[in-house]
Order: structure tokens, then C-alpha cells, then sequence
């Protein structure tokens, strides 16, 4: 079973992605983001996320670092399934 919530991007975890719904922001934020690929519609996954420093996403093909401010602005429907976890429930 799945769920979706939204989330801003800023928010997600290595490994987590979504759907991207909106981006907020002035003109320059909007420019900057749609330039780097962060377009509705998209899908993105994060693959380093550490509290400082900028959000480090797939997009595609592409490996796309985003600051933490233009990361809040980037909202999306998080797909909240659980991931599989190798070795859960098993003895080696």
C-alpha cells in the first residue's frame, strides 16, 4: 500500500523521491530552478541530504546540487512506500 504527502524537497531523505508539484519564489528562484531541470511534473530523488550544506539530487540522468534555500521552495508529492530492507527478518 502507498500513500502521498507533500513535502518540500529541503524535507526528503537520501534515498526518497517524488513528483515535483510547484516551485515558489520570485522570478530568479523560478528561473534558476526550472533552469537546473526542476520543472512540475518531474521526478527527483534525493541522494545526499545532511542538514548543512546543499541537497544533492537525481534528476534523470543528471546529478543536480540545490542550496538549502532554493531547496525549500521545490514542493512535491512524496511517495511514502516502504523501502525494502535487505536482511530484515533474516539470520546470516
Amino acid at each position: 500500500m502507498s500513500a502521498e504527502r507533500t513535502a518540500f524537497l529541503a524535507e526528503l531523505k537520501a534515498g526518497e523521491s517524488g513528483r515535483i508539484l510547484g516551485v515558489a519564489g520570485g522570478h530568479g528562484a523560478l528561473g534558476r530552478l526550472m533552469a537546473l531541470g526542476f520543472v512540475r511534473g518531474r521526478e527527483v530523488k534525493v541522494i545526499r541530504n545532511d542538514s548543512l550544506g546543499p541537497v544533492i539530487t537525481a534528476l534523470g540522468d543528471s546529478r543536480v546540487a540545490v542550496g538549502r534555500g532554493l531547496a525549500w521552495k521545490v514542493r512535491l508529492s512524496r511517495n511514502t512506500r516502504s523501502a525494502s530492507r535487505p536482511g530484515k527478518g533474516v539470520s546470516s
